[in-house]
């Protein structure tokens, strides 16, 4: 584990300066502001919809069409819960088991996006870090509208990495 960073380790998430600073430890790894992968929920959500509007081109009794909406609620609640769960375990392994290790901006784009209505502007960061001798790339974004007209963090620029395995690790 390394235990120090530069002056200027970038940090995806600004308010993960106390962990540098040891005085805490890892609270939120998968942050509400993070942009996390929906692309499972999306699917099975699409899905869903699919199959409700074949089962009512079939023209179903209302006793059907009840117990196909029951059906399919709880599905889908069951789909949420267990991507969310998924988010959770990763997070509690990653925070009782990660190391900080010294990694580095590969590339740092920043992007507009509109994000409920509003714009926001999205960095998005690849970077790579080093785990048992091995090179690991990784790609993050988050939204920083504090960044949107500031320089962005050059190639080369440290980073702190909490890493838990090959497979499991979050730029900070």
């Amino acid at each position: 584990m390394d235990d120090t960073f530069p002056d200027n380790t970038f940090l995806l998430n600004p308010n993960h300066t106390r962990i540098l600073d040891g005085e805490s430890r890892l609270v939120e790894v998968i942050g509400t502001a993070e942009r996390r992968n929906e692309g499972p929920i999306a699917a099975v959500a699409i899905v869903l919809v699919a199959s409700l509007i074949v089962f009512l081109l079939t023209e179903p009794t209302p006793q059907q069409a009840f117990a196909v909406l029951i059906g399919l609620g709880v599905v889908s609640a069951l789909a949420v819960f267990a991507f969310g769960g998924l988010n959770a375990q990763k997070a509690a392994r990653l925070q009782a088991r990660g190391q900080l290790v010294r990694g580095e901006v590969v590339k740092a784009e920043g992007r507009h996006r509109v994000d409920r209505d509003h714009g926001v502007y999205v960095l998005c960061l690849t970077y790579r870090f080093a785990l048992h001798g091995k090179t690991l790339t990784g790609y993050a974004e988050r939204i920083r509208d504090d960044l949107r007209d500031e320089t962005l963090p050059e190639a080369g620029t440290p980073v702190a990495v909490m890493v838990s395995s090959k497979r499991l690790y979050r730029v900070l």
